[in-house]
């Protein structure tokens, strides 16, 4: 879940740095102050914890009254050695290729999803003849 609602920690926030932060999402955002109380979150995280779900393994933006499910995406990435853990430094380096979109994004369902491109590539390097899977 990625709730946006007030709680005990956002009350000890200063008005001050609520009006600043809604200003910078736009200057009518306090029309959405209502939907910060809890009960506009509560009806999803009632039904995600309920028997009428059946879905698992997703995220659920529940933001100014709007739900929505919230996609993690992949990008290519850099794929390290093999023989050896990579190390700090490599991906420092490496650091913008792993953030890139140039490439695109995969939307894998689940870590098998993730899973068989990245073994695919690196049945490639190795020349495996299990590459075509």
């Amino acid at each position: 879940m990625l709730p946006t609602a007030g709680t005990r920690l956002t009350q000890e926030m200063s008005q001050q740095w609520y009006d600043e932060m809604a200003g910078e999402i736009h200057p009518d955002a306090a029309v959405l102050a209502p939907t910060h109380d809890p009960s506009y979150v509560t009806p999803i995280v009632v039904y995600l914890a309920s028997e009428q779900n059946t879905t698992t393994r997703g995220f659920y933006s529940a933001t100014g009254g709007r739900f929505a499910k919230v996609v993690p995406a992949v990008t290519h990435g850099w794929f390290g050695p093999l023989e050896r853990p990579a190390t700090e430094e490599e991906i420092s380096e490496h650091f913008a290729d792993i953030e890139s979109d140039e490439h695109g994004y995969g939307l894998p369902e689940s870590v098998i999803d993730e899973g068989r491109p990245v073994l695919a590539r690196r049945h490639q390097q190795t020349g495996s003849a299990s590459a075509r899977t």
